[in-house]
């Protein structure tokens, strides 16, 4: 199974990404669902292009290429639904975009 990450673009300046990609490897906290799988693959950590952006427009090439090597789901970082006040939009363009998506990283 492929996965991705999308965490918040106002945060990227301050975060590492290391308890995402922490929890992920131990298939903790929202990976936990990934315990039984054989095979999961981190194929994306992506952020939005910001808060003015036109998610449609700005989001479409990232879209693409996660599709392009078989990511069926996206992780909607925990930052996200704390910092931005378009998550349901952003959630709403990733299910259109038909992403499963899962709440929260770690």
């Amino acid at each position: 199974m492929n996965i991705a990450i999308m965490v918040c673009k106002k945060l990227t300046s301050e975060c590492s990404g290391s308890w995402c990609f922490k929890a992920f490897a131990e298939k903790d906290k929202s990976f936990a669902i990934y315990k039984s799988e054989i095979e999961t693959n981190l194929c994306g950590f992506f952020h939005c292009n910001g808060c003015g952006s036109n998610l449609d427009k700005e989001l479409e090439y990232k879209v693409t290429q996660l599709k392009k090597v078989g990511v069926k789901t996206v992780h909607i970082s925990k930052c996200i639904e704390v910092e931005c006040d378009r998550y349901n939009e952003v959630r709403n363009f990733l299910l259109r975009n038909d992403f499963n998506i899962i709440d929260g990283t770690h």
